[in-house]
């Protein structure tokens, strides 16, 4: 992954960090993720264990592997902003989570 990427990618988690923020307010870029097999998720201080993507093509189903194979006790909960080509229609943010635990 280039440099390039990693800052979007950084940046997109710090988004979002702060958008949960507003909710809970120990939200935090989890960093120590970023630093080797830390089990942190890419935001922490909510109740959910968090997965950021972002891109032109997110795949949501690889975040949703990659929570389950790292993830706590908590559900997972992804977040993906998929960016639209040369800018012409605004990005699309989105969150996944299981059925079960949205019911």
């Amino acid at each position: 992954m280039g440099a390039r990427s990693r800052r979007k990618g950084a940046q997109w988690e710090r988004d979002v960090a702060n958008r949960l923020a507003e909710c809970y307010p120990r939200a935090i870029r989890g960093v120590g993720q970023a630093q080797a097999d830390s089990p942190l998720s890419d935001v922490e201080g909510t109740p959910w264990w968090v997965e950021c993507k972002v891109g032109q093509r997110p795949n949501i189903y690889a975040a949703i592997r990659q929570s389950d194979e790292a993830r706590d006790d908590r559900p997972w909960l992804v977040v993906a902003r998929k960016n639209s080509p040369g800018g012409s229609t605004p990005s699309v943010d989105t969150v996944t989570m299981s059925l079960d635990e949205f019911a």
